[in-house]
């Protein structure tokens, strides 16, 4: 059985759901082992499991998902709105080219992107244009990372177009103890 359901505000999923004790829980299945593709759209208009980055991360991160079980396809559009992989061992990927998919940051404090949870390669970005942030200070005295901030994180990002992005350090990208590819 298939049922839209929300697991956030304003965060939509479509799946197979099965409901215990008022708590639902949504369990894709992928019976040939092939990673779970689990969408993103800009708006509730387009078919996709939900309307925000974070929101997928968020709930791969309630699943506790485990490395290569899923993959986020994110459709184009511009997504005003900061990420954080929450240690989720992801690939976020971009459907469509950089200048298509777009992450803004812009009115929002802080970086675009954060890996920040001990994320290793298996935690990936790919095919996006990131711009807007203005560097996080959370973790260091001093704004740092405008577009992306890793922190003891080994991420992977491919493909990305990193602008328009201002910190007192790293204002496209600032990584401390990490090695981001």
């Amino acid at each position: 059985m298939t049922l839209l359901a929300e697991v956030g505000e304003g965060t939509m999923v479509r799946g197979p759901i099965a409901c215990i004790c008022m708590i639902c829980l949504i369990a894709p299945l992928s019976a040939s082992g092939d990673p779970i593709v689990i969408t993103v759209a800009p708006d509730q208009a387009s078919p996709a499991d939900f309307t925000t980055i974070q929101g997928a991360i968020d709930y791969l991160y309630a699943l506790e998902a485990g490395p290569g079980e899923y993959v986020v396809v994110v459709q184009p559009g511009t997504y005003e709105e900061q990420i954080d992989f929450r240690g989720v061992p992801v690939s976020v990927r971009a459907d469509g080219d950089a200048g298509e998919v777009v992450i803004d940051g812009t009115g929002q404090s802080g970086s675009v992107v954060r890996f920040v949870s001990g994320e290793t390669s298996l935690s990936r970005l790919e095919g996006f244009t990131i711009t807007g942030g203005t560097g996080d200070s959370a973790i260091l005295t001093d704004a740092v990372g405008g577009g992306v901030f890793c922190y003891y994180s080994d991420p992977i990002i491919e493909r990305c177009v990193i602008t328009a992005n201002t910190a007192n350090g790293g204002g496209g990208v600032f990584a401390l103890a990490s090695e981001v590819i």
